[in-house]
């Protein structure tokens, strides 16, 4: 498949990826489904990281209070591993961590409140 590069702007760092279309099965491409294809992207430069370095940056999925920070900076985790857990409307949510990695930077506390789409912390 064929790989475009974007720069993306991220609180005020900017970021060069490269991103793939990847076609999922059973779906044709430019089918007129939204949710057919999905996208996989990799930092190939920024100011902090090296080309070779994949940087996620996790987002709050909904507003909830942050229970518990089950990791601090500099740690290394692995894809799946319990990175934080959210409470909204009195249901706890565990987020992991999408890919293995080492925990760059937290953004919230134990008791803290987000909105959707504030970031929590970046792994990379």
């Amino acid at each position: 498949m064929e790989k475009r590069k974007f720069i993306v702007t991220v609180n005020e760092k900017s970021y060069e990826v490269e991103v793939e279309e990847i076609e999922e099965k059973g779906t044709k491409k430019g089918s007129n489904k939204e949710n057919s294809l999905s996208y996989t992207s990799k930092v190939i430069s920024s100011e902090k990281s090296s080309p070779t370095k994949i940087v996620k940056i996790i987002t709050a999925p909904f507003p909830a209070k942050v229970l518990s920070v089950k990791i601090k900076k500099g740690d290394l985790v692995k894809t799946g591993e319990v990175l934080l857990i959210l409470e909204a409307m009195k249901m706890e949510t565990e987020i992991s961590a999408p890919q293995n990695g080492t925990v760059k930077e937290i953004f919230v506390k134990e008791g803290e409140m987000v909105e959707t789409e504030n970031k929590l912390l970046i792994i990379e």
